[in-house]
């Protein structure tokens, strides 16, 4: 046992007499067991909870969530883990990247039924607005094999002509006006739909709620597609441009490296972070406030956020302030995904994110983003001008050129990724709305199994809602489909089918998640994408629900991230994804904070464990299990 000293503690053997002593009475264990329920339910899920007994009373220490809960096994009747990933047209080739990226785990049925034709139907239209004319190959773009997002990468003779022939030679007129179409065109053509389904979800017919939620889907898939070229392509085109000229022709051995020149812009995300710390400042100056945003659990903070219900130990005046500014600040940035799944909650909607990383710069622990920018900005502009100095003509006129396209695209990509939740709140606003009204139905048993349906079956929902007759029950199939989800997530999909070392005659280990049959020592490969190295604690994180586990100085272990995440990155010491690479969302702000980071490992989630040991080396690409 664990004895007190002077100084400190020591272990020693338990005594004779009290080695098969009850350590509690019955009164004791029935006050832990209540204590216990208590604090399930408040956060509403089982909790990993450490207590002290003290002259007779309990004091919780700690109460975290259970990492290491193992998933229900499969029934019978539910799907087992997927053996074969059998390919839609045997002589098809298919890949999960792009926009695929952003659709990490297998697709809820709802979702995918919605989104892929939505994406689908709005390829050719997008090409042809953009370049002029559409491949024969991505009629069927987007797909699903065994739930997981892939796109048809399949092209015949025709498809290659019309990319020699259409493609290339639009690529100059779209380096000069990608971004005015995405800032006067795409955008406000997505936030117009936005605005006409702006209306109270609960005064809307159930058929209405889902036509509203389909509308705003195909404008999502519209915008998302549409950046395929607007920014997403033209900016990873840019940055490996500008690397190359850098390297090539600019770079001396001692010189900064090539994204040391794209740093330090005031994208969206930087600047929602700024908007969080901003926010933690003025509550430093309530102490009552900031000392109640600190102590209480984040889950309670969510929970009171919209309340008329002052907290006893804060002044009613501050606490109603510090209401008005947080739900500002969700209006203005509430709406980044996790990643594109509707089903999966936003910041608006969950806002326990924001609130935890609000709660570490009120403790003081997180960096200021405002002095992290101007150093960052003030280290490129000073590299800048050191290249500028010392090249002539061409050179300098080159290396300035390839530069202001890098760092245009570098920043749009940014803001316009940002940007694709922008109809969330709404479009998930009526889903929630219609899913209410089946489970009054007794269709479904809660509002959120709405995302477990298929398109045709809340069809059918809403219109015998509207009409007042029954609804199908439709439960059991649901609890069928979670269990088939939750065994198709345990599979790491594969990055291409069939796989192959090159595609269009590019290297495939360039921008593809390492494999995970390659995956097998203690040793994961990935790719380096922000330089330097880190030992610390992993922390695994599957999405916001698990957001509440992270620690600073933490090293994030995820799927992937997205802008919704940028928060994390204040208590991250390293970043270790599944999918990702160099020019990734992901990449770019961990350089940004200056934490190493191993993108596109494959298969990090599965074989890191919460709270395990590992380095990350950003240099080699590497990550060190313990």
């Amino acid at each position: 046992m664990t004895v007190r000293v002077d100084g400190g503690t020591e272990t020693e053997p338990v005594p004779e007499d009290l080695r098969r002593a009850p350590v509690l009475d019955g009164d004791q264990i029935a006050e832990l067991v209540r204590l216990g329920t208590q604090i399930e339910e408040l956060y509403g899920n089982p909790r990993d909870i450490e207590w002290a007994l003290a002259d007779g009373e309990f004091a919780i220490v700690q109460a975290r969530p259970i990492t290491a809960l193992p998933e229900p096994a499969p029934q019978r009747g539910d799907a087992e883990l997927p053996g074969e990933w059998l390919l839609p047209d045997p002589k098809g080739r298919y890949m999960r990247g792009s926009i695929a990226d952003f659709m990490p785990n297998p697709l809820t049925p709802l979702f995918a039924s919605m989104i892929v034709p939505a994406v689908n139907d709005v390829v050719s239209p997008m090409l042809a607005e953009l370049i002029g004319g559409s491949p024969g190959f991505l009629d069927n773009y987007l797909l699903t094999i065994n739930d997981y997002a892939y796109l048809t990468i399949t092209m015949q003779a025709g498809d290659w002509w019309w990319i020699l022939s259409k493609m290339l030679p639009a690529v100059p007129r779209l380096l000069g006006d990608s971004a005015r179409h995405w800032e006067e065109v795409a955008r406000p053509r997505y936030a117009e739909t936005v605005a006409q389904w702006d209306k109270p979800p609960e005064e809307m017919s159930a058929t209405a709620l889902l036509d509203g939620a389909q509308a705003l889907t195909e404008a999502m898939a519209r915008y998302l597609v549409t950046l395929q070229v607007d920014t997403l392509g033209i900016a990873a085109g840019t940055e490996m441009l500008f690397t190359n000229v850098y390297q090539k022709l600019i770079r001396r051995e001692d010189d900064p490296s090539a994204p040391t020149y794209l740093l330090g812009s005031d994208s969206l995300p930087i600047q929602a972070e700024k908007a969080l710390y901003d926010l933690a400042g003025w509550c430093q100056g309530h102490d009552d406030l900031a000392a109640y945003l600190v102590s209480a659990p984040v889950a309670q903070l969510a929970e009171r956020l919209d309340r008329d219900e002052v907290p006893p130990e804060v002044d009613g005046d501050d606490w109603r302030a510090w209401q008005e500014r947080f739900r500002a600040y969700l209006d203005r940035y509430g709406h980044s995904i996790y990643d594109l799944d509707f089903a999966k909650p936003i910041p608006a909607h969950a806002p326990a994110p924001p609130l935890q990383t609000l709660q570490v710069f009120i403790r003081g622990q997180g960096r200021d983003p405002h002095a992290r920018q101007q150093r960052l900005f003030e280290q490129r502009e000073e590299a800048i001008e050191a290249v500028r100095a010392r090249t002539r003509g061409l050179k300098r006129k080159l290396f300035d050129k390839v530069l202001g396209w890098a760092q245009t695209y570098t920043r749009l990509r940014e803001d316009s990724i940002f940007e694709i939740g922008l109809a969330y709140p709404a479009l998930r606003g009526m889903l929630l709305e219609l899913g209410r009204r089946l489970t009054e139905a007794g269709a479904i048993a809660h509002a959120d199994d709405v995302f477990w349906l298929e398109r045709d079956e809340a069809e059918r929902g809403a219109a015998a809602l509207d009409r007042g007759e029954a609804t199908q029950d439709l439960m059991g199939c649901i609890e069928a489909r979670k269990m088939q989800w939750r065994a198709k997530k345990r599979v790491t999909p594969p990055g291409q089918l069939p796989k192959a070392e090159r595609i269009m005659g590019i290297k495939t280990d360039a921008f593809m998640p390492v494999s995970a049959d390659a995956q097998t020592d203690k040793v994961l490969k990935g790719i380096g994408c922000s330089p330097g190295q880190v030992t610390g604690t992993a922390r695994v994180l599957h999405g916001p629900e698990d957001f509440d586990q992270m620690q600073a100085g933490d090293i994030l272990v995820t799927d992937i991230t997205t802008p919704a995440w940028t928060p994390l990155f204040a208590m991250a010491a390293g970043i270790v994804t599944n999918v990702g690479g160099p020019l990734s969302h992901g990449s770019i702000v961990a350089r940004e904070y200056g934490i190493p980071a191993v993108l596109g490992t494959g298969i990090a989630t599965q074989r890191i464990e919460s709270g395990q040991r590992i380095t990350v080396d950003g240099d080699a690409g590497t990550v060190t299990l313990a």
